[in-house]
This record gives C-alpha cells, sequence and structure tokens, in this order.
C-alpha cells in the first residue's frame, strides 16, 4: 500500500504530464524496516556438562523494498564473551525468521543480554538501535546462563620460528613458525599473529588452529615472496581466544616485552642497509650464519 505522500507525489508528477515510466521512478522506498518481535526460546540454559541451544525468532516488516536480514549480539555479564545470530528475510515485506545460537560448554554464567541490533531493507535503509533503544525496547532480550563458567584467557607458552634468515633474492622462502598455548577449561581456539617489514608497508599474517586443545603446539608455515622488502620483520599484531571467546590481546608494549622469538631476516639483492643498526644486524646475521 502506498503512502499517502507518495500518492500525492504520483499525482503532482502526472498533473505536469510525465511518462508513466518517470512516475515509476519518482516512488522510492527510503523507510528503513521495523522490528515487530523477539523471542528467545528457553530463556534459561545449564551448560555444566555439555553445549546448549537456543531458538531466537525475529519478526520484522518493510513498507516497500522489503526486510533485508538483522543482526544481533548478544553479551556475557561482565561483556567479555559475546555470540552473533543473524536472520535474513530475503526481501519479505512481513516475517518472522528463526535462528539458532548456541552456548557452548564452559560459556560464561549469569544473564546474557541483547548489546547490539542492527537492520536493513533490500536498498539499504537501517535500522540501527542505541544503547538506550536497546533499554526501552519492550521485547524479550535476554536469556541466563547456568554454566561451571571459564572466564580465563588461553595462554601463550612458546613461538619458534625456523629459519630466522630467508634469502628471496632468486625464489620465495618458507618458514615454519611454531606456536604453544595452554587454557586452563574450554581448550585454546586459535591464535593469529602478523609480522610485519621494516617500513611498515609489508605484512605477512599466520593462522594457528587448536581446535580446543587444552595445551599443544602448533605449526604454520609463512611464505616469504620474492622481491619481499629486505630487513628485519617483526611481530607486530598478536591476538588468541578460546573456545568460549575469552581473549588474549598483546598491545604495543606487551610484544616489546614478549621473551619469546618474534622475528626473522630476509635478505634479497636489493636491500642496501640505511641505518647503522640495519648494518649491524646484517652483519651479526652473516657472522651467525
Amino acid at each position: 500500500m502506498l503512502r499517502c505522500g507518495k500518492i500525492f507525489t504520483i499525482l503532482f508528477a502526472i498533473s505536469f504530464g510525465l511518462a508513466q515510466e518517470d512516475v515509476l521512478m519518482m516512488i522510492e522506498d527510503t523507510t528503513a524496516p521495523q522490528l515487530t518481535y523477539i523471542d528467545i526460546d528457553p530463556d534459561t540454559v545449564n551448560v555444566t556438562d555439555t553445549s546448549a541451544a537456543i531458538t531466537i525468532s525475529f519478526g520484522a516488516i518493510d513498507d516497500m523494498s522489503g526486510v533485508s536480514y538483522y543482526q544481533a549480539r548478544f553479551s556475557s555479564p561482565s561483556g567479555s564473551q559475546e555470540k552473533w545470530v543473524y536472520f535474513g528475510f530475503n526481501g519479505s515485506v512481513a516475517d518472522t525468521v528463526t535462528s539458532t545460537l548456541n552456548i557452548s560448554q564452559y560459556s560464561e554464567a549469569g544473564l546474557w543480554e541483547l548489546s547490539y541490533l542492527y537492520g536493513n531493507d533490500q536498498v539499504n535503509n537501517q535500522e540501527w538501535f542505541s544503547t538506550d533503544d536497546l533499554d526501552s525496547l519492550e521485547y524479550q532480550k535476554q536469556f541466563y546462563v547456568i554454566s561451571d563458567q571459564d572466564t580465563t584467557a588461553p595462554q601463550l607458552t612458546y613461538i619458534d620460528i625456523d629459519p630466522d634468515t630467508v634469502n628471496v633474492t632468486d625464489t620465495s622462502a618458507a618458514i615454519t613458525i611454531s606456536f604453544g598455548a595452554i587454557d586452563d577449561m574450554s581448550g585454546v581456539s586459535y591464535y593469529q599473529a602478523r609480522f610485519s617489514s621494516p617500513s611498515g608497508s609489508q605484512e605477512k599474517w599466520v593462522y594457528f588452529g587448536f581446535n580446543g586443545s587444552v595445551a599443544d603446539t602448533v605449526t604454520s608455515t609463512l611464505n616469504i615472496s620474492q622481491y619481499s622488502e629486505a630487513g628485519l620483520w617483526e611481530l607486530s599484531y598478536l591476538y588468541g581466544n578460546d573456545q568460549v571467546n575469552n581473549q588474549e590481546w598483546f598491545s604495543t608494549d606487551d610484544l616489546d616485552s614478549l621473551e619469546y622469538q618474534k622475528q626473522f631476516y630476509v635478505i634479497n639483492s636489493t636491500f642496501q642497509p640505511q641505518t647503522k643498526e640495519e648494518l649491524q644486524t646484517a652483519v651479526d646475521l652473516w657472522i651467525s650464519d
């Protein structure tokens, strides 16, 4: 059904003798979709011995182009753990969509609450919910978790880089990087790291999947391409989490004080040391080889 303002636009356009296709072009959807319903079932789960599933239903309407999707985030009492859920409406102008939220064993106990909510329609009119909007939302927006909870982040225990020097003058080279980590309850999920070139203009990412192990060492390969920037590449980003998303972040200061191996040296024919420190590093590595 067209709104009054849109009917007026059409009559106004016709009165000026615009062609039918021009009139149609003036009918536009500028109204965001509207959330109409939230249901959470069950509203309490016990994950002391195993994981549990929660069924969440979202209802929404849109006046013209149809609802595209909504996405929501539920956060644990401390805010350190979160779960995201997606609702695809596929252009429906009025529908209720159901998704499943899996709550892992060892998840944080207590009241989990809706902390982020966003939706849009097929032409990207958006409905955002601020903190105040969420507070005043009258639909169901929380669930309770009973758990023998894991609230401790995993801990990095080991880094090894082999070899610590590669020559990519004529071809690419591979570096084997090993990460060790432990977690007290739910198990380590993954770590990811970034190594940056001396200028910072080039970087390499490496991923270590622990698959829920409580103590393990995982090895990945870092491929250094021919023509990569020469000099000392250093660990510039490091992040890990466990199976219930307790996170270990490393700030710049954390990385500086990290006592594990965290750099490697790249040689190629284009490299010319620019500082005394770079020259000394090159000499030291050449002597050690």
